[in-house]
């Protein structure tokens, strides 16, 4: 207690005050933006005075007044000088304890989560390339299944396309069949009539085979209507055919109308064609 006490002793006030004047300068810029240490450090002074006086008044009882002047006024430049150490001190103090306890923490912390960052991503990328692998090598023994499997598919397509043609082909030769004879057989055999029984029986549902079969027993069911609207003359040879041909057709070139001629002989050669080939069916071999 006595070293403090002369430790706090300030005979040379002129050099003490020259010190305490840098020194609380110093102090009060240092703690401008800081209300809660200069607060500390006003305490910290009052808390001084009050220490060094009351020491001063116990060591030394018996004191004249200009004895007790003097020592107010050490109080006075001890609680200054406190204060002004206090203000420096304070906020290296302030700056230690957020370096130490805030922001090393803080940086540790973010160092492990860059670490375990890291070693997630590289695990990540670690597991995407045996994925990746994986399915280069699964891509390599599967390339001949892709190949067998996209060969079937072309001979299927294949196979479907040949058998669509074959769906096609018989419903265009009944259409034409039909719209040759249409006049002629129209009111017996409608062309609602027609096109129901393609929806029904020559729909691309069916397999190929049923199609052409159902289209022949079309034509035949069209055939029959125009032999009982247009019944077939009596020939027995084909030169009988060739006469009556040839009549048909002096009476077709009778007419005026150049379309209605085109549409009767494309009907007349059809006739033709229908007559010779039942006729040489019936020859004796």
């Amino acid at each position: 207690m006595r070293q403090l006490l002369h430790f706090l002793q300030f005979d040379d006030y002129c050099s003490s005050l020259i010190l305490l004047a840098i020194l609380f300068s110093v102090g009060s810029m240092v703690v401008t933006s800081s209300p809660s240490a200069r607060l500390w450090g006003q305490r910290a002074g009052y808390l001084t005075f009050v220490l060094y006086s009351a020491g001063r008044l116990l060591t030394e009882p018996a004191l004249a007044a200009d004895a007790l002047l003097r020592i107010v006024i050490a109080a006075i430049l001890a609680a200054a000088f406190v204060t002004s150490l206090t203000w420096l001190v304070l906020p290296l103090l302030a700056g230690l304890h957020d370096l130490f306890l805030r922001r090393i923490p803080d940086m540790f912390q973010s160092g492990l989560r860059s670490y375990s960052d890291s070693r997630k991503l590289q695990a990540e990328r670690t597991r995407l390339d045996g994925e990746r692998r994986h399915a280069d090598e699964e891509w390599q023994r599967s390339s001949g299944d892709r190949e067998r499997v996209q060969r079937a598919a072309e001979e299927s397509a294949r196979i479907e396309a040949a058998a669509q043609k074959r769906r096609d082909d018989a419903r265009t030769k009944c259409r034409i069949l039909y719209d040759t004879w249409a006049p002629e057989i129209g009111e017996r055999f409608t062309r609602e009539q027609f096109q129901a029984y393609v929806s029904d029986y020559l729909h691309d549902r069916h397999p190929p085979e049923y199609v052409e079969e159902r289209a022949l027993q079309l034509n035949d069911l069209i055939r029959q209507h125009v032999e009982k609207v247009d019944p077939a003359p009596q020939i027995s040879s084909l030169a009988q055919l060739r006469r009556w041909f040839e009549d048909r057709r002096k009476d077709i070139e009778s007419e005026s109308d150049e379309k209605l001629q085109r549409n009767l002989m494309a009907r007349l050669k059809k006739r033709y064609d229908d007559l010779a080939a039942q006729l040489l069916e019936e020859l004796p071999p």
